[in-house]
């Protein structure tokens, strides 16, 4: 009786066990489903804020060119900022360090009538040039802050830009076009003065930035001379870059790719994240940092010398892991592309992956990080 007592409670405990494994499976199916479904549903949310993005821009274009005859986009190292009534246009070239005031005056062939047009022109230049210096980043201080000097060497601050402006923009600086007509018909003359940022432009935006790739880097263990160099190269230090992609801020973030594994990886949770989110510098920063750590240290965590996996890190950054993977070993998975890079020099390493990655502009990132970053070694 007892051995059949015994077998009985066997039975109860495996019944017991098989259910409950049942039932864990059955919740790990419901869970990953769910997931699933969250995923998919803050996917569409995203997409469809990306084509009403998308649409407002395109119907922004088109009120442009009304008044221009070509429509001067941002990129990752120019800002492109037009007034509200589409007939003054400043881009900052944050790379080059030039401030480009362009402005619109109606067209009339009169002597009299073109003596005033100078005239209406050279204010209007002025009052661009005092409206681009007056404008925030989006850390809420001057986005042309310590960029700009007086020809007696003073800075250019939103304070004294009125006293300034008209020696910034001096007449025979202005150039003119004539016969530039929009999509409306009118033909209008282009009145334009450039204008230079300080020579030390790029170290001036650099050391804006500091303290937080510092924060951020010693966070996420990272060397913050690779992110100083990262950020020169995405986007020359403009807080406002927009690339084709579209990414945005200063490490050019992806919505869908990198801000969003970044994000995860920080947050554990799946986002989209907006363009204000990652204009943001401290936020863009945090990110970039979390995403170059993650490919660093968990990527790309099996190769052991760490100069050799910024090596791989870096273009990673830029085209993907894979690519980078499959540049090493024919195969997008990390673990023979690590084997491969832990049996070569840290040369050898740079010398393939500059000559073989598969995109030229990957192949150029590389070149252009690994050049720049010991100029920012602290």
């Amino acid at each position: 009786m007892k051995l059949i007592n015994h077998i009985v409670f066997q039975i109860f405990i495996l019944l017991s066990v098989l259910c409950s494994q049942s039932d864990y499976e059955e919740w790990l199916k419901k869970d990953q489903q769910a997931f699933s479904e969250y995923k998919a549903s803050v996917t569409a949310e995203y997409e469809k804020y990306e084509q009403e993005d998308k649409e407002a821009f395109e119907q922004f274009k088109r009120e442009v060119k009304e008044k221009w005859e070509e429509f001067k986009s941002p990129n990752k190292k120019v800002y492109v900022e037009y007034d509200n009534n589409k007939e003054s246009r400043t881009s900052i070239d944050f790379e080059e360090g030039t401030v480009t005031v362009e402005v619109l005056v109606e067209e009339d062939r009169s002597t009299e009538k073109n003596i005033i047009d100078v005239v209406l022109a050279t204010e209007k230049l002025q009052k661009a040039v005092e409206n681009i210096v007056k404008t925030d980043g989006e850390d809420d201080k001057p986005l042309l802050q310590n960029q700009l000097e007086s020809t007696k060497k003073e800075e250019v601050t939103p304070e004294n830009i009125s006293e300034i402006s008209k020696e910034l923009i001096k007449e025979k600086n202005i150039t003119m076009e004539t016969d530039h007509e929009g999509t409306d018909g009118h033909k209008r003359k282009k009145y334009m003065v450039v204008i230079p940022l300080k020579a030390n432009h790029l170290s001036e935006r650099a050391k804006r930035y500091e303290k937080m790739v510092l924060k951020y880097s010693k966070q996420f263990d990272v060397e913050p001379h690779i992110v100083f160099a990262i950020i020169e190269t995405e986007s020359a230090f403009n807080p406002k870059a927009k690339s084709h992609i579209p990414a945005y801020g200063l490490m050019q973030l992806v919505p869908k790719s990198g801000a969003r594994d970044a994000y995860l990886y920080v947050y554990k949770k799946d986002k989209y994240l907006s363009k204000r989110y990652l204009y943001t510098p401290e936020k863009n920063i945090e990110l970039g940092c979390a995403y170059l750590a993650k490919i660093r240290h968990v990527y790309f965590m099996d190769i052991k010398d760490d100069e050799k996996a910024y090596i791989c890190a870096i273009p990673a950054y830029n085209t993907g892991i894979g690519n980078v993977s499959k540049t090493l070993s024919g195969t997008t998975k990390l673990k023979p592309a690590a084997k491969v890079a832990n049996n070569m020099s840290s040369k050898k390493l740079y010398g393939k992956l500059t000559r073989e990655l598969q995109y030229k502009e990957a192949r150029d990132y590389l070149e252009r990080v690994w050049e720049r970053k010991d100029k920012y070694k602290i």
